[in-house]
């Protein structure tokens, strides 16, 4: 086909106007961005306390953690070209020592020998390697609209924070294959939804399929029963009213195919008694229930152990109370839980109730609950958990502001764990406790304004009727952190 010569003048001054439109527009995907570094030295020793009176219970596999990592962990946000295409990129990199255990920060390999035996001199399968590495962003973002009314949308590899899906705690960011949509209908109001059908745990250097399994099936010793779910789903509204700072209803829906169903409710609401006196109260519920081919599959890998018991679909429930007082430099929390989770006793968990939607290493879980201590999550049916913590900036009082100390205690009774081939009514009540310190230093300011310091030692305890076979024991842990984060 002929085009006339006029025309083929015209598209060669368009050819030669729109790059230069384009390079302007596409400018700002960097003159408007911003990065984030995040570096760490990360130590930790976790001594497993053994129990004298009965040998047997020292025979499980040893779960000292004994490490010495460095990490750094980059992002890049963009900023906008046409005024609403963006892009996020970002991952870590770690190298250290780990002589026990696992950091849940360097990669580790499921089929590597332990670097210490068990108690009883067999050498488990399972050890980190002496790196990490992981992609946690490189996704598209679209944004349209403002604050007040508008939506981002995300897609790509990201972390995903909305409805029953949220960030973890760790030192690296967890991510999805997926996507997530988040929209301001009022300044007041945000309503969400995100998929996904793939996952990369902060321990791992690949995406993976979820699974009904333990970290992703990954464990060439533990694939039985395996059941792959084709992906996560979950929906989210927020209310944040501006008349009453700091209250917020967050509520929120999710779906893992054919294996777990979850909604939640987080609500709070500050209270002003003066200007240095304010107490902020939280409430937190979460319904869940098993279903589904998954869910079978899942507790089929139990059969041997739980009575032959199939899939309990009734519903659970975690539930929490808090009240937080900010007096001046002082913050007193104190709260109270409740766990009912029938049917996670007779799966794999032996008690503890998933709040994530799959189980651990396939999906993260929001940090609402106010029962979360360091060592252990107090999610064992029928648990009350009563918890009450400080925090206060000691080296005021020597000239140092930014050097604060806080403790933290929780007692937990009404315990339920599995035992092999023991029903529900033939369990007995277990105790569980833990006390968790922290004594944390913030450069105040200069070149290395906000490197932090923190020192954690950590106490967790078992009463004597607690189950072996719940692959939990009593711990003395001590972490030391020194991190440093910069925007640019």
């Amino acid at each position: 086909m002929k085009y006339p010569r006029k025309t083929l003048a015209a598209v060669a001054a368009v050819a030669a106007f729109v790059p230069a439109v384009h390079a302007a527009d596409l400018e700002s995907l960097f003159t408007d961005g911003k990065s984030e570094i995040d570096a760490f030295w990360y130590t930790r020793d976790r001594e497993v306390q053994e129990d004298s009176s009965n040998p047997a219970a020292n025979a499980k596999p040893q779960r000292n953690i004994r490490a010495s990592v460095l990490g750094v962990e980059g992002t890049y946000f963009s900023g906008l070209a046409f005024g609403f295409l963006g892009f996020d990129l970002g991952g870590h990199v770690s190298g250290g020592t780990s002589s026990a255990g696992q950091t849940e920060i360097l990669h580790y390999n499921f089929t590597a020998p332990s670097h210490i035996p068990n108690y009883n001199g067999t050498i488990p399968k399972g050890a980190d390697d002496s790196y990490g590495y992981g992609l946690e962003r490189a996704n598209l973002r679209f944004q349209f609209g403002d604050q007040n009314f508008g939506a981002t949308v995300k897609a790509g590899f990201l972390p995903i924070d909305v409805g029953t899906i949220g960030p973890g705690y760790g030192l690296f960011t967890h991510s999805y294959r997926g996507i997530e949509i988040k929209g301001n209908v009022t300044p007041e109001v945000m309503v969400g939804y995100a998929w996904a059908d793939k996952y990369r745990n902060e321990w791992d250097t690949d995406y993976h399929p979820i699974t009904n399994r333990f970290n992703q099936g990954l464990n060439p010793a533990g694939m039985s029963n395996i059941g792959y779910i084709s992906f996560l789903q979950t929906a989210g509204f927020r209310y944040t009213p501006k008349a009453v700072p700091g209250a917020f209803v967050d509520l929120g829906i999710g779906e893992s195919q054919q294996f777990r169903r979850n909604a939640q409710a987080w609500v709070g609401y500050p209270v002003q008694f003066s200007p240095d006196t304010k107490v902020t109260f939280t409430g937190y519920l979460q319904l869940a229930r098993y279903g589904g081919a998954n869910a079978d599959l899942y507790f089929k890998q139990s059969a041997g152990s739980n009575g032959g018991q199939t899939t309990v679909t009734s519903t659970e429930w975690y539930s929490s109370l808090a009240a937080r007082l900010q007096h001046r430099d002082l913050s007193v929390d104190a709260g109270f839980a409740k766990v009912y989770a029938p049917g996670a006793f007779y799966s794999p968990e032996r008690g503890m109730m998933l709040t994530r939607l799959t189980p651990y290493g396939n999906s993260d879980r929001r940090i609402e609950r106010e029962g979360i201590a360091i060592l252990d999550d107090f999610l064992f049916h029928g648990s009350n958990v009563f918890s009450l913590g400080a925090n206060y900036p000691i080296g005021k009082a020597f000239g140092i502001p930014t050097l604060s100390a806080g403790a933290k205690v929780f007692y937990a009774t009404g315990v339920k764990a599995r035992a092999d081939h023991v029903s529900l009514e033939n369990t007995p009540s277990a105790i569980e406790k833990e006390l968790d310190l922290n004594v944390t230093y913030i450069v105040p300011d200069g070149m290395l304004k906000g490197l932090m310091f923190r020192v954690r030692p950590s106490f967790l305890r078992f009463s004597k009727n607690f189950p072996v076979a719940a692959n939990r024991e009593s711990d003395n842990d001590i972490q030391f952190h020194v991190i440093y984060s910069k925007q640019f």
